[in-house]
């Protein structure tokens, strides 16, 4: 047992990918764009929460041995701090962190996990199809950011604000002139808090049953499955304990997303294929077990589902409209929780939308829920992809549990 959780240490936390050659048109590089929602005859949107995976970025750990050389733009510029109800100058100045040739985990100069050109560009792209859906067709917000319709939330980590950033750039292109410069309060909190993940600090369990998930005997059958490519592994590597699983796939993606050159004597399919096949038979194996769920998404779930109660309560003070910058680790398993998960690793950039609808004759709320824009019908089975309120609250109420602090227990 030691020696299998050793091979696979951290594996429960960061799990990785399927890919094209074994699931046929999948693109771990970029999700598929948002689209339009289906059966609106009749209806209004009337609010919209969405929870979104970062763009593309380096890898979060380096590799041994066989480093890649990596190069990084846009750089993070920074302007000045000011109080919070100060009066914003233009800035005539900005500053710009660079990493010192030499000092840095990855060659070249990115830092580990920093968000690439193409991850802005890919968020960039992902807001302005939130603009021509929510501005301009739906006409749910104001071409204008306004805070009293928009609040958004991100974790500290420096991939997701500034994807959030792009996003809300591509949604409400700045005006070139003659206007004041936008304050656009980005709320988040410290790691010790966040439910963006699956957090221990917040809830011990979580740590005690994913111990229990890879001592189980399915575990166990399904990572025997991948012997001989850990014995290869061992020979590329020069090491009797090589790289993790997670690890290789944290890397070794991100040089597929880059054409990057593998290690010598790992390719694509001799090595990303038959361990993602168990990966996401892994994500599938927690994502989707009940349990788990509730210990590790229920505080997100929560505050989804009280912020669509107070605006059903106050539509006039409420926010219309709430992003989530997030995480794979977020997107996936949330989907799992609410019935809209596709079974295959959160490619970059990859949403879930939440839409509330509402009937311009009766002021019936309809709930439609989009998972990398592909409308879920599994989220109250047989309701359709227009789930009545009511409905959905009473799904989203059963799958929460009655004492979270109580189910967090340690057993």
């Amino acid at each position: 047992v030691k020696e299998i959780v050793g091979r696979m240490k951290g594996v429960v936390s960061f799990v990785l990918i399927c890919t094209a050659v074994a699931y046929g048109n999948y693109d771990y590089c970029l999700a598929p764009p948002t689209t339009t929602s289906v059966d609106t005859q009749g209806l209004t949107l009337a609010s919209v929460q969405v929870v979104f995976r970062h763009g593309d970025r380096t890898p979060t750990v380096p590799l041994p041995t066989w480093p890649a050389t990596w190069d990084c733009s846009p750089d993070f510029l920074l302007d000045h701090s000011y109080n919070r109800d100060a009066v914003l100058p233009v800035p005539a100045r900005l500053h710009r962190l660079v990493m010192m040739p030499g000092r840095e985990d990855l060659k070249g100069n990115c830092a580990l996990g920093q968000l690439t050109a193409k991850g802005y560009q890919m968020h960039l792209t992902l807001g302005n199809e939130f603009k021509n859906l929510y501005i301009d067709q739906y006409k749910l917000l104001n071409p204008n950011f306004d805070a009293t319709e928009v609040w958004v939330r991100s974790s500290n980590v420096p991939r997701t604000i500034q994807s959030l950033m792009g996003n809300l750039r591509g949604m409400f292109p700045p005006t070139p002139n003659g206007r004041s410069v936008d304050v656009i309060d980005i709320h988040t909190m410290d790691n010790d808090f966040e439910d963006l993940w699956a957090n221990p600090k917040l809830c011990p369990r979580i740590e005690q049953y994913e111990k229990e998930l890879v001592n189980a005997p399915e575990y166990k059958q399904e990572l025997a499955k991948l012997d001989t490519l850990y014995e290869k592994l061992k020979t590329v590597f020069n090491t009797s304990v090589p790289p993790p699983y997670n690890n290789l796939f944290d890397n070794l993606w991100a040089r597929h997303c880059h054409s990057l050159e593998f290690p010598p004597g790992l390719t694509y399919e001799n090595s990303l294929v038959p361990i993602t096949d168990f990966i996401n038979w892994y994500a599938r194996y927690t994502w989707m077990n009940p349990l788990y769920a509730q210990l590790t998404f229920s505080p997100l779930l929560s505050e989804i589902v009280g912020k669509f109660e107070t605006f059903v309560q106050n539509t006039t003070k409420t926010h219309k409209y709430v992003a989530y910058s997030a995480h794979d680790t977020t997107v996936g398993p949330l989907g799992a929780f609410v019935g809209a998960f596709d079974g295959v690793w959160p490619p970059y950039a990859s949403h879930i939308t939440m839409e509330m609808w509402k009937n311009d004759t009766n002021g019936q709320l309809f709930m439609q829920t989009k998972y990398n824009g592909v409308v879920s019908t599994s989220v109250v089975p047989g309701a359709g992809t227009m789930v009545p309120y009511g409905e959905w609250l009473k799904k989203m109420k059963s799958i929460l549990p009655t004492d979270y602090q109580k189910l967090c227990q340690v057993q």
